[in-house]
C-alpha cells in the first residue's frame, strides 16, 4: 500500500499496479457532515449488472445525489482524487462518470474478487476508483479491503482502516472486501474516467 505523502519518488510503472492512500484526508468535522448526509439516504441491496447476487456481493447502498448540500462533498473528493492522480497515475481525462455511492456493510457482508471496469458503458469509462472511509476501525471487525494483481494472489495490499482515509486505485486492479464479522463498515465509493483506456 502506497501513501502519496511518503512515497514521492515511486516509479510510475510500479504505481500503475498499486493503490494509493491519503491518510487523514478529511477533517473530523467533514466526516461528521458526511455522516449527517448519508443518515437520510434510503438504502437498497447492491446489484451487479442490475441483478442482486448475494453470493458475489452482499451489502446495501444508495446514490449520494448531486445537490445543494452535497456540492462541497463532490468538489472536495474530486480535488483529492485529482491530486493523487497528478502525483502518480497521470490518467487523462478525468471526470465523474457516475454519481457517488454510499455503502454499508453489516455482519457477514462482503465482496468477492472483482475489478471495477468492464467493456460496456459506463463501466468502460472508469479509470480511477475512489473509496472514502467514513467510520473508524473501532466500529467494526473484518471488512478489510484487499488489492491484488491476480484473483487468487499469494500477496496482496491491505488498505488502511481509519475514518477520513481515501483510497485511490486503477479500476483494472482486482480487489475484494472481506466479510464484516462485527459492527458496520461504511464508506463512499465513486469513479473518475473519460475516454476508455487504450
Amino acid at each position: 500500500m502506497l501513501a502519496i505523502d511518503n512515497n514521492p519518488n515511486i516509479e510510475h510503472e510500479v504505481l500503475l499496479l498499486s493503490p494509493l492512500s491519503i491518510n487523514n484526508a478529511l477533517m473530523p468535522s467533514e466526516i461528521a457532515d458526511i455522516q449527517k448526509i448519508v443518515s437520510s439516504l434510503e438504502l437498497e441491496k447492491t446489484t451487479i449488472g442490475g441483478e442482486i447476487r448475494p453470493e458475489v456481493h452482499s451489502a446495501k447502498r444508495s446514490v449520494i445525489p448531486y445537490q445543494t448540500d452535497t456540492l462541497w462533498l463532490y468538489g472536495r473528493l474530486y480535488d483529492l482524487a485529482l491530486l493523487a492522480n497528478s502525483e502518480g497515475y497521470r490518467f487523462d481525462p478525468l471526470d465523474f462518470v457516475e454519481p457517488m455511492m454510499y455503502y454499508e456493510y453489516d455482519v457477514n457482508d462482503f465482496y468477492k474478487w472483482h475489478t471495477d471496469i468492464a467493456n460496456i458503458p459506463p463501466f468502460s469509462s472508469r479509470k480511477l476508483g475512489v473509496t472514502v472511509l467514513i467510520n473508524d476501525s473501532d466500529d467494526y471487525r473484518g471488512g478489510q479491503i484487499e488489492f491484488a494483481m491476480t484473483p487468487e494472489p499469494e500477496t496482496f495490499f491491505v488498505t488502511p482502516r481509519s475514518a477520513g482515509t481515501i483510497i485511490i486505485y486503477p479500476t483494472y486492479m482486482p480487489y475484494r472486501i472481506q466479510p464484516v464479522t462485527s459492527g458496520k463498515k461504511t464508506f463512499i465509493n465513486f469513479f473518475l474516467g473519460g475516454t476508455s483506456f487504450k
